[in-house]
């Protein structure tokens, strides 16, 4: 994907591709710091990381190519990739290809943890931009679907906005996760799964938004300080009443969980629409606050 676009000159971070740690400084002259480094076939944000010094940047690439398996107990690709780092805030573009043309279903705005993990802590949809601002990202986001070939189905694109440009962070070939065709559906009445089954089937697909959805909707992801093991979840009635509040789910009692370092850290979330971002962030506000997660704390975690 990096090499498709550099060929097709679509804004992206800076990239070295890297196989053995030791040929870490001129990476570094290339890049420079702070970079992030991240495997090449993982997901959701599993083990990218911020680096911010040379042994913090040698010691995670040491760790990524010593890697046996991935997340998904696939045998491990031993490749990493070093790019620079991008401020910014990040989007991600919702599209659906037929035929090789790609049609915008929507874009989401993100909210992620802060480094050195990437982390989606909330997502917002729609993004509420500004028309130019909008079909910046969707131009560069078709751009970049037309340079790595993608000619059918769902893609969920991750961009960066930068000052006079975007960056593409990544292509998904696939439906968005974080429940964002869930957003989409509160928002547009679009069944994004039925519409990629449909596709699949080679059925027409429909994208067209129905009235009656909310116009704003929002999710918010929880997470825990320490890690443990859950012990009680409460509030969960008291949310479930709060205005425009649709759907609560948490990690159940017994589970083991962590501080976010990736996006199955997540121990559960909060959705909510209403009439504009402001009652939707009310809401999950107050419904957040309400939910309550009482932990058993590991024996060796940090007092």
């Amino acid at each position: 994907m990096r090499g498709a676009l550099a060929a097709a000159e679509i804004g992206q971070p800076r990239f070295v591709v890297v196989r053995d740690h030791r040929r870490l400084a001129p990476t570094l002259r290339e890049i420079g710091l702070p970079c992030v480094v991240k495997p090449v076939d993982e997901s959701g944000s599993q083990d990218v990381r911020l680096c911010r010094s040379e042994p913090q940047v040698r010691s995670h690439l040491r760790e990524i190519l010593s890697t046996r398996v991935n997340a998904h107990e696939q045998p491990s690709a031993h490749v990493a990739l070093v790019e620079e780092y991008l401020g910014g805030p990040e989007y991600s573009v919702e599209m659906f290809s037929t035929a090789g043309v790609a049609r915008c279903v929507g874009i989401t705005a993100k909210t992620v943890t802060g480094d050195p993990y990437f982390v989606e802590t909330g997502h917002h949809y729609p993004a509420g931009l500004d028309p130019d601002t909008s079909r910046l990202l969707i131009t560069t986001v078709r751009r970049a679907l037309s340079a790595v070939g993608v000619r059918e189905g769902p893609t969920h694109t991750e961009v960066k906005l930068l000052t006079d440009r975007a960056a593409i962070v990544e292509i998904n070939a696939r439906l968005a996760g974080g429940r964002i065709p869930e957003l989409i559906k509160l928002v547009d009445r679009i069944d994004l799964l039925e519409q990629q089954i449909r596709a699949a089937a080679g059925r027409p697909v429909d994208l067209t938004r129905m009235p009656g959805g909310d116009k704003v909707g929002g999710i918010r992801f929880l997470t825990v300080d320490t890690p443990g093991t859950v012990l009680d979840v409460a509030g969960v009635d008291q949310a479930r009443a709060c205005p425009a509040y649709v759907g609560f789910r948490a990690a159940a009692a017994g589970v083991q969980v962590s501080p976010p370092r990736s996006g199955d850290d997540r121990v559960g979330h909060v959705i909510a629409g209403g009439p504009d971002q402001r009652s939707v962030d009310a809401s999950l506000n107050r419904a957040t606050n309400l939910i309550r997660i009482a932990l058993v704390p590991d024996e060796d975690a940090p007092t």
